[in-house]
């Protein structure tokens, strides 16, 4: 898979995502699958869990997908 949110980055044009905060997976999975560069699912803002995030990664069937932040439990057990 290409990575087309480096690619686009390098050439100075602009990527196109989304923010991404609700747990279902099916959803995240469509959309992957709409051509967008990247999406940032939000852990701060919304009810989901490190497995739930865990899940939709690898759902997201995207080059690029960025976590935005983590629950202050979840970053404790990171570090």
């Amino acid at each position: 898979m290409e990575n087309t949110l480096k690619q686009k980055l390098a050439a100075g044009a602009q990527p196109i995502g989304t923010f991404f905060d609700t747990a279902s997976v099916s959803l995240m999975e469509c959309l992957g699958r709409t051509g967008l560069d990247f999406a940032i699912i939000d852990n701060e803002h919304s009810p989901i869990e490190a497995e739930t995030t865990a899940a939709l990664v690898r759902a997201a069937f995207l080059p690029m997908t960025a976590v935005c932040a983590f629950n202050s439990f979840f970053a404790h057990k990171l570090a």
